[in-house]
Order: structure tokens, then C-alpha cells, then sequence
């Protein structure tokens, strides 16, 4: 549950929420996507097989996903963002239970 439910909640509204409110008068928005990500990819370090750069990537990712969303409407930035992390986990939650051997 706290992986696929309350963790891309606290990291949508910390990672991509407060950093694009901050961030979005201030500087170009591929500054927001980076420091995002890379905030992101700290967050996990440890957590991934591969370490920093999927984490790195997948942040950008949902960075975008944010700045696209937050464009068409503010409310649904964090619902699409936060739908689009939790079903990410939810994948690899379940793939690590099916394939537990399974190394990159």
C-alpha cells in the first residue's frame, strides 16, 4: 500500500507539485524538469537495480507529464502525475513478484 499508493502521492506533491510552483516564473522550464529529476532521482537512490538514472529519467518523465497537464488544467496535474506514478510502481511491484530472479 505505502509503495503504490501513499509514496507517488508525497513524491508527486514534493517532487513536481511545490518544485513547479516554485520554479515556473523563475526559470525556463527544462530548469523545473532537471531539478526535478534530479530531486526525484535522489529520493530513490538505493531503491532502483540500476541505480541513480532510471530514477533520473523517470522523473524527468513525470516532470513532463506535470508541465503538460499543468497547462490544460492545474487541478488534474497532480491526478494525472500521481496516476501515471502509482501504476508505474504497481508494474514493478508485480514484476518483482513474478520474476524475483530476474537481474538487468
Amino acid at each position: 500500500m505505502l509503495l503504490v499508493v501513499l509514496s507517488p502521492l508525497a513524491e508527486t506533491i514534493c517532487c513536481q507539485d511545490i518544485v513547479y510552483r516554485i520554479t515556473k516564473n523563475r526559470c525556463p522550464k527544462k530548469y523545473s524538469v532537471l531539478l526535478s529529476a534530479l530531486l526525484f532521482g535522489f529520493l530513490h537512490l538505493g531503491s532502483y537495480i540500476n541505480g541513480y538514472v532510471p530514477a533520473f529519467l523517470t522523473g524527468a518523465f513525470l516532470m513532463t507529464l506535470y508541465i503538460i497537464a499543468f497547462k490544460r488544467t492545474k487541478k488534474l496535474s497532480i491526478l494525472s502525475v500521481y496516476s501515471a506514478h502509482a501504476l508505474h510502481n504497481l508494474t514493478s511491484l508485480i514484476f518483482y513478484y513474478l520474476c524475483p530472479n530476474f537481474s538487468p
